[in-house]
């Protein structure tokens, strides 16, 4: 009869114990690789975990806008991941014009001592190309990487510092979404460890979004609070 309880006892532990990991495994599945989405009538932002950098090409991470921008747009993307400490670790950034299309911008960040940056271009008239590639410190956090097409003017690249594109003609270029991944292939070893990357887009007339008047909206306020101060200065000077 003892060991029989005994028996029983080790089952609800061992039931208990199952129970715990299945739902430790559950939290861990849901938490998102993107957050903080915020979404206006000219602009598109989003900020994405560094675990998108340690998926290989075959399951890359993918955000698919609302509707194509078939308009000027420009995305600025701001990394601030943490990258393993060694030789090839990188997240590699591309740009998609929507299905059939196979037309896409690449945009390669390493993390390793070399800071490699590179930009490709892959289209059904060209293929595969690299268009910049640069080493040792091909990239900059003095400012964002932005990416920028407009109809008139074509690609621009900037690597956080300088402008490395300008004005490259692609012969139209329809942003429908964006992938990111950093391993070749599911046996690569990990690029990063913590950290995010913020992608920014703006597109279509920038005078159409709220945040487009927010400076303006500043200056008037500083402007308003310095004028107050200076009148009632005026007013003590003359009591």
């Amino acid at each position: 009869m003892q060991r029989f309880r005994y028996v029983i006892v080790l089952l609800i532990i061992f039931s208990l114990s199952v129970s715990t990991l299945s739902m430790s495994t559950d939290v861990y599945a849901a938490q998102p690789l993107v957050s903080h989405i915020v979404q206006t009538k000219n602009s598109d932002n989003f900020v994405l975990s560094f675990e998108a950098s340690n998926l290989d090409r075959s399951h890359a991470f993918v955000y698919n806008y609302s509707s194509p921008k078939t308009q000027d747009w420009i995305l600025n993307i701001e990394d601030n991941l943490t990258y393993v400490p060694r030789d090839g670790s990188k997240t590699i950034i591309r740009l998609h014009e929507p299905a059939p299309s196979d037309k896409f911008i690449e945009v390669a960040i390493y993390g390793d001592q070399t800071r490699e940056f590179w930009v490709a271009v892959n289209s059904i008239d060209t293929g595969y190309t690299r268009v910049v590639d640069q080493k040792p410190d091909g990239w900059s956090t003095e400012g964002p990487i932005s990416v920028g097409y407009e109809a008139a003017q074509g690609l621009s690249v900037t690597d956080g510092k300088r402008i490395v594109i300008d004005r490259m003609n692609l012969n139209g270029f329809v942003l429908g979404s964006i992938s990111v991944f950093g391993k070749d292939n599911s046996t690569a070893p990990a690029n990063t460890y913590g950290g995010t990357m913020s992608f920014n887009l703006d597109f279509g007339n920038p005078a159409d979004s709220p945040l487009f008047y927010y400076p303006v909206a500043i200056t008037v306020g500083v402007i308003a609070v310095i004028g107050g101060l200076l009148v009632v200065k005026k007013r003590r000077a003359d009591d």
